[in-house]
């Protein structure tokens, strides 16, 4: 949809950057200093960065929960 078009950009440039725990490598979050970066970055400016920053971790964590789902599930 048109209104996710610059969150999704900023979630494919910041997805890879994960704040891991333990020895396991565990993902337990996203890195929202690469997302902020990404976003001052983005041609143009993005002009409501909290929606959009919310929209990326939003989709970061619905993508991690499926990941986790299909690791407890093998």
């Amino acid at each position: 949809m048109p209104q996710n078009e610059e969150a999704s950009k900023i979630y494919f440039v910041s997805r890879g950057q994960r704040i891991m725990a333990g020895m396991s490598g565990e993902t337990i979050d996203l890195d929202n200093n690469a997302i902020f970066g990404a976003m001052d970055r983005y041609p143009g400016g993005i002009k409501d960065q909290w929606t959009c920053l919310h929209k990326v971790r939003d989709t970061f964590h619905y993508f991690l929960a499926i990941e986790e789902e299909k690791r407890n599930n093998k």
